[in-house]
C-alpha cells in the first residue's frame, strides 16, 4: 500500500458517532448558506486516491467532496509539529472516525535548521506523499496558483503551479478558494484556521495579505487570467 518512510498508521473503523474536539484553537463549524457552490476539476480524479488533508478549510472541502464522490480511500495527515498539530489532527481524526476512512499520520522527525520554514515544510511533506503507492490529491486551489505566479514573477522565472508531481495530483487549481469556503460552510464541515497564515514572515503569507492587493489594482482579472493559463496548458499537455 505505501513505499518506505516512517508514519504512523491509524485506521479509522468506528461506528459513526459525534466525538467532541476539545482545541486550543476555535473550531469553526460550516455555517448554513443558501448559494450553489461551484467546485471545478482540471481533470478527472481517479478512484482509490489519497486526501492530503491539514485540517483547514481548503483541504476540508477537497476530502468532502471527493468522499461524496465515493474518490476516497484515504486520508494524510502531516503533523508538523506546530502548537496547533494536535488540534488540527483531531478534526482530521473526528472526520475519518465519523466517515470510516483510513488515515495515515507522518510526524515531521527532522528540525528546521536553516533555509526557508515554508520549503523546509514542503519537502518534507512531498517526500510523505510520494512514499504512497496510490495518488495524493491536494487541496491547492486558484488563489495558490495565482500566489505561485506573483512569486515565481518577482524571483524572475513566471511559472504555472503544477498540477501534477508524480503521484501528487493538484485538480482543484482552477476552483477559487471562495467556492471551497462556500462547501464547507453548506455541508457543515468542522475545520481550523490555522494563526500561521497571518505571520507575513513567511513569503506567501507576505504576497497574500501585501502584494496581492496591489497587483489586482494593475490587473484586476489576475485570477481568471491564470485560469486561462492553467486550462490551455493542460490542453495542450493532453
Amino acid at each position: 500500500m505505501t513505499g518506505t518512510g516512517s508514519w504512523k498508521l491509524c485506521v479509522q473503523t468506528a461506528p459513526l458517532v459525534k466525538s467532541k474536539i476539545t482545541a486550543s484553537w476555535p473550531i469553526i463549524v460550516g455555517l448554513k448558506v443558501n448559494r450553489s457552490v461551484m467546485i471545478r476539476q482540471l481533470f478527472k480524479i481517479p478512484s482509490e486516491c489519497y486526501v492530503a488533508c491539514s485540517g483547514g478549510a481548503d483541504s476540508m472541502a477537497v476530502l468532502d467532496f471527493l468522499n461524496r464522490a465515493n474518490k476516497v480511500r484515504g486520508v494524510l495527515y502531516f503533523d508538523h509539529k506546530t502548537e496547533q498539530s494536535r488540534d488540527f489532527e483531531s478534526i482530521v481524526s473526528q472526520y475519518c472516525t465519523t466517515n470510516r476512512l483510513e488515515m495515515l499520520t507522518k510526524i515531521i522527525d527532522e528540525e528546521h535548521t536553516s533555509g526557508s520554514k515554508e520549503d523546509f515544510w514542503s519537502r518534507k511533506r512531498n517526500k510523505f506523499f510520494k512514499s504512497i503507492d496510490a495518488p495524493v490529491v491536494t487541496g491547492h486551489n486558484l488563489d495558490d496558483a495565482v500566489e505561485w505566479w506573483i512569486y515565481t514573477s518577482l524571483r524572475g522565472n513566471p511559472r504555472l503551479l503544477p498540477s501534477t508531481n508524480k503521484n501528487i495530483l493538484r485538480p482543484f487549481i482552477v476552483t477559487p478558494k471562495l467556492e471551497l469556503q462556500k462547501w464547507v460552510d453548506k455541508n457543515h464541515i468542522n475545520f481550523l484556521q490555522d494563526k500561521s497564515n497571518f505571520d507575513t514572515r513567511f513569503m506567501r503569507n507576505f504576497i497574500r495579505h501585501q502584494l496581492l492587493d496591489q497587483c489586482l489594482v494593475v490587473n484586476p482579472g489576475i485570477r481568471k487570467t491564470i485560469f486561462k493559463k492553467i486550462n490551455e496548458r493542460e490542453r495542450n499537455v493532453s
